[in-house]
């Protein structure tokens, strides 16, 4: 029997347009998350990606309305994320789903200079030197954002995998009461210790609780 076993949640609140519920779990020896958007009596499924042996390194982060779900590499010595793989970029207000390349994206967060600079920057060199501040701003600001910046890692432009930008991939709501029966579910059938919000937590120590 494939059964799920679930590993860890975590949440990231999303005002006034609800909570994101991230949930990893395993499954046949694979691991993967899965994320959900938790709004009023409904539960909407975002997208699931597979964790591989060689890419534990995921990244979410929520900025301006924008869910950003990547794979990167540790900047030796910054704060920042170096972007290798963008899975999901996605509009939380307007529930879609955005067809952008990790430069793309990149651009819309801000991690990136505007059309405008570009044409004032002439240079690379000074273009990259603007940038550099930005990123070093940000990092500066980063324990009161809690943003992390982010550069592109990327060695070469994806192409898009449809013709439009913007793509409805999402699947129908399902009801609050189906997802918190679904999470019950995993919940009692999970034989690991559970990181919730990053604190490890043992759930059978709650099942034989006496009050």
């Amino acid at each position: 029997m494939n059964q799920e076993f679930l590993l860890g949640m975590s949440t990231i609140p999303c005002y006034p347009y609800g909570t994101i519920h991230v949930l990893t779990l395993k499954q046949n020896d694979i691991i993967y998350c899965d994320f959900y958007k938790i709004q009023g009596d409904s539960a909407i499924f975002i997208d699931h990606i597979e964790l591989d042996d060689f890419c534990y390194r995921i990244g979410y982060q929520l900025i301006n309305d924008k869910l950003i779900i990547y794979s990167y590499d540790i900047v030796p010595g910054k704060k920042r994320q170096c972007v290798k793989e963008l899975y999901k970029f996605y509009d939380i207000k307007n529930d879609i789903s955005i067809n952008y390349n990790v430069q793309e994206a990149l651009n819309n967060l801000g991690f990136s200079l505007t059309d405008t600079d570009k044409k004032i920057y002439k240079t690379k060199e000074e273009q990259k030197e603007k940038l550099e501040e930005y990123i070093s701003y940000l990092e500066n600001i980063s324990n009161e954002t809690g943003i992390t910046p982010l550069v592109n890692g990327e060695n070469s432009k994806k192409k898009y995998k449809t013709h439009r930008k913007y793509q409805n991939k999402l699947l129908y709501p399902i009801s609050r009461i189906e997802f918190t029966e679904y999470i019950t579910n995993l919940l009692t059938k999970s034989d690991d210790k559970l990181k919730v919000n990053k604190k490890v937590i043992d759930i059978h120590d709650y099942f034989n609780k006496k009050y």
